[in-house]
């Protein structure tokens, strides 16, 4: 009988929300977490920043991890852009 793709469970969904992707302590570290998590297919990893993306998001990119940038400005609170991250 053939296997039926449709038929396994989805993959629970981890989203990683982080200011922005450049170099610095807790974006390296996210880096290689999700470059360590490459190789087991438990998951559906996704990175979301806040600001912009930055020189890791390439990086994360490559690994076939989507990153979704809001472009939100620093120290500026706006609802629309918290609407935004609710519908990702």
């Amino acid at each position: 009988m053939p296997h039926d793709p449709a038929s396994q469970p989805r993959k629970p969904k981890v989203c990683h929300i982080i200011n922005a992707l450049y170099v610095g302590g807790a974006e390296m570290m996210l880096c290689k977490l999700l470059e360590s998590l490459r190789t087991r297919d438990e998951f559906e990893h996704s990175v979301i920043t806040l600001l912009d993306g930055g020189p890791l998001a390439e990086r994360i990119k490559k690994l076939g991890i989507s990153v979704h940038c809001c472009g939100m400005q620093q120290g500026k609170f706006r609802w629309k852009e918290i609407k935004q991250l609710r519908n990702l």
